[in-house]
């Protein structure tokens, strides 16, 4: 009779059967969304089979670890995300990297690239050398593309990869890559407004020389612009990954409220915080 389970699905590598109890078929679908998207390989499979008949005690005791295993992701990916949302990405970064031990997946590998994406930008804003570019935001910048590229590996259809990859580019004064990855997501979801966008705006960009490009968008020229709005809201949205929301945004202080950094403060402006 056992032998004639139903299958409920993957379960962390393993195939998982329905209990009779509705309470497991709730805790799986409350971290589905955590699933792993690689199957099981052949060894795996003659493991779990052999767990299944021979062993049923051993097979339950695999299939809770994976249990906890999915919850414990989950609880490391809810704190990531709201380190975050306060502005401590190398917090947040720490949270992801611990649910990257567990098993490697697309959403994580997004988030953590968003961390660096985000270190890197403040570096850049802080910066008030135009003559030289950081070495520590190159180096978040790489960080993020690995992080992405990871991400894509998993899911090549993972738009917010390809963007991400996009945004790292930019930061490693690399417009010819970014511009590249931004057209290779389109190719995937032709109809994302996030891609287009960005893409749309890269090629608005006229400066001959490509690192002064980026250090001006970046580095100690914001200063500059800041008597702008406009030119603001354009050098925010080159480097926002909520750009939903930077485009519906028309009241200053909603605008530097997305961005906590001290150059707004010593301009004289008020913001609000996320």
């Amino acid at each position: 009779m056992d032998m004639m389970k139903q299958i409920y699905g993957t379960f962390g590598g393993m195939q998982v059967y329905k209990d009779d109890t509705e309470e497991d078929h709730h805790d799986i679908q409350q971290v589905d969304s955590f699933l792993p998207l690689h199957t099981m390989s052949k060894d795996q499979e003659d493991i779990t089979y052999q767990a299944e008949t021979e062993e049923p005690y051993l097979f339950k005791r695999l299939r809770d670890k994976e249990r906890i295993n999915l919850q414990a992701k989950a609880n490391l990916n809810l704190k990531g995300d709201e380190a975050i949302s306060n502005g401590k990405f190398e917090e947040a970064a720490k949270w992801y990297s611990h649910s990257l031990e567990i098993w490697e997946d697309q959403r994580s590998y997004v988030s953590r690239s968003l961390c660096f994406i985000n270190k890197s930008r403040s570096i850049l804003l802080q910066h008030k050398d135009p003559t030289s570019y950081p070495h520590d935001a190159y180096f978040y910048g790489r960080k993020a593309c690995r992080d992405a590229e990871e991400a894509m590996d998993l899911d090549h259809t993972y738009v917010k990869a390809h963007y991400c990859y996009a945004l790292g580019c930019i930061l490693c004064r690399d417009l010819y890559k970014a511009k590249k990855a931004l057209r290779k997501g389109l190719k995937y979801c032709p109809n994302n407004k996030l891609l287009w966008k960005l893409l749309n705006l890269l090629k608005s960009v006229n400066l001959k020389d490509m690192q002064e490009t980026v250090i001006q968008f970046w580095g100690y020229h914001i200063a500059k612009f800041i008597a702008n709005k406009r030119n603001l809201k354009t050098i925010l949205k080159l480097t926002d990954v909520n750009m939903a929301d930077m485009n519906t945004s028309s009241d200053s202080n909603e605008i530097f409220g997305r961005y906590p950094y001290s150059i707004f403060k010593k301009q004289g402006f008020t913001f609000q915080c996320i």
